[in-house]
């Protein structure tokens, strides 16, 4: 399982969201500037590799004292299952 993300998402983690027991813990396996809406099952293309997305829906930790309306990692981290691996590049396009 792969894990995608936009930049602004980990800006957040580092800065306002610091204090999250997920934010902290949270490290995306790929950041982009900025994502187009993503929705499951969707093929995407980075590089040489293939992905699916196979989920958009991050969980709540309990015990975290941020708000899951607040959280930024709600509804904007995504998860990709492999389907063709291939070389990714800083600055591929995610298509």
């Amino acid at each position: 399982m792969v894990t995608l993300t936009e930049q602004a998402v980990v800006s957040y983690c580092l800065n306002e969201g610091k204090d999250g027991l997920c934010t902290q813990r949270f490290k995306a396996d790929l950041v982009v500037d900025k994502l187009d809406p993503l929705r499951t099952d969707q093929l995407l293309s980075i590089g040489q590799a293939q992905f699916i997305v196979t989920s958009r829906q991050k969980r709540c930790h309990p015990g975290c004292v941020l708000k899951p309306s607040s959280c930024q990692l709600i509804g904007h981290v995504f998860f990709l299952k492999v389907v063709t691996e291939g070389r990714i590049c800083i600055g591929d396009d995610v298509k």
